[in-house]
């Protein structure tokens, strides 16, 4: 007999890619809500309210400022426990090649769209033993999960779960790793190689037609270091490291030979950061927002950077530095450019001062965009752990905060 499969999700492709994993499953469509609006941005304080009374029933007023309207994604039923999917962004699930798709096994007719989930849908949700959701889609429905055992998150960073949670949770939450590695080091090394050969000016340069060539610097002569020598961190090191460059990591504690990945150069502890920061010649954060890393570069911190002045890249958590500390980095020459990924307030409002400094390089927090596939993969192991009583992969530390 099959396994049966409830999917409650406006995100195209993720039952297509749960289906080419799962052959044996039976796939049922449970009818989202109508498309979320287009102010909408995932993982972000909106302020928006939502006119709904079913979902208001769930959560608080101010619960749903913060989560905005996002479709809730319920499925997965199945003999055992109930498997339950939430997700927000359209860009991590894109319809998948169709040659992986089996084709009998979904439903292709879309049911008629409601628009707001029903009691019954959230009676699903609250019988919900294993969940694959969204941190910030769960966060304010956390109360009403009882039944909860296990839940994989969707992000790396999770810190968007912490703003609900009052008590440890009893449950155990999963992180979302060996997805967004890849990714986050393409984008760093494309920032990199975009500055050290000044291939932003050149195409103002083609705009105004101008022809003048710029001194360049080898990347085989520049160091990088890492803020968060972890899965991610040691992903941005082995494509530097592969290109020639010289790396260092923070860790939080010092780490015995067989941890230590072969693309670090230099291990450093946060006891000394300030070394770290003194002397590479980019500095790239990949830390989650934990209380330990909060505010970590603020103030003063950067001065020791002054006299190399190293670009900082930030594809972390805007948490790291206040806006503010940052602004003056720049100004004071500690710091001789920052390319910025995220923010402490997303979107970036459009008076903000970061839009109108030069030497300042802003992306709408792209350099870590889900893969359905590798997302469903990683749902997938954990998922056939889960079902073998066997220890998940990438569980999230409540006391440690990632």
């Amino acid at each position: 007999m099959k396994r049966i499969v409830h999917i409650f999700s406006r995100e195209p492709g993720l039952k297509e890619i749960i289906a080419s994993m799962h052959r044996d499953v039976e796939l049922k469509e449970i009818c989202p809500p109508s498309p979320v609006p287009s102010s909408y941005k995932p993982g972000i304080r909106t302020g928006f309210k939502i006119d709904c009374s079913i979902y208001q029933q769930v959560i608080e007023e101010e619960e749903l400022q913060y989560m905005g309207m996002a479709a809730l994604y319920l499925g997965l039923a199945t003999g055992m426990h109930i498997e339950h999917i939430l997700s927000t962004t359209s860009i991590r699930f894109q319809p998948v090649i169709d040659d992986i798709i089996t084709g009998d096994i979904i439903n292709r007719n879309r049911c008629k769209e409601g628009s707001s989930l029903t009691a019954k849908q959230i009676n699903e949700l609250e019988e919900a033993e294993v969940l694959i959701s969204d941190p910030q889609l769960a966060g304010p429905l956390l109360s009403r999960l009882k039944n909860l055992k296990w839940m994989q998150s969707t992000w790396a960073g999770n810190d968007a779960m912490k703003n609900f949670v009052t008590t440890k949770p009893t449950f155990v939450m999963t992180r979302m790793a060996d997805t967004f590695g890849y990714t986050i080091s393409e984008y760093v090394l494309a920032q990199i190689i975009i500055h050290e050969r000044h291939l932003d000016r050149y195409w103002q340069q083609q705009k105004d037609k101008i022809w003048k060539q710029r001194s360049v610097r080898s990347l085989q002569d520049l160091t990088l270091g890492i803020l968060g020598a972890g899965n991610i961190g040691c992903h941005v090191a082995k494509v530097a490291k592969n290109i020639g460059m010289t790396t260092w990591g923070l860790v939080r504690r010092e780490l015995p030979s067989h941890d230590r990945s072969p693309f670090v150069d230099h291990y450093r502890t946060q006891n000394n950061l300030q070394e770290l920061l003194s002397e590479n010649d980019y500095i790239c954060n990949v830390l989650p927002n934990t209380s330990k890393t909060m505010n970590l570069l603020s103030g003063n911190v950067l001065k020791v950077c002054e006299k190399k002045k190293p670009v900082f890249i930030n594809v972390g958590r805007g948490g790291i530095i206040d806006d503010n500390s940052l602004i003056t980095a720049i100004r004071n020459g500690w710091i001789s450019a920052a390319i910025l990924d995220v923010f402490n307030e997303e979107p970036l409002p459009a008076d903000h001062p970061f839009w109108t400094i030069p030497e300042i390089t802003i992306t709408p927090h792209i350099s870590g965009p889900g893969i359905p596939v590798k997302i469903s993969e990683v749902f997938v192991r954990n998922l056939k752990f889960y079902n073998a009583n066997k220890d998940l992969d990438f569980v999230y530390n409540w006391d440690e905060e990632y």
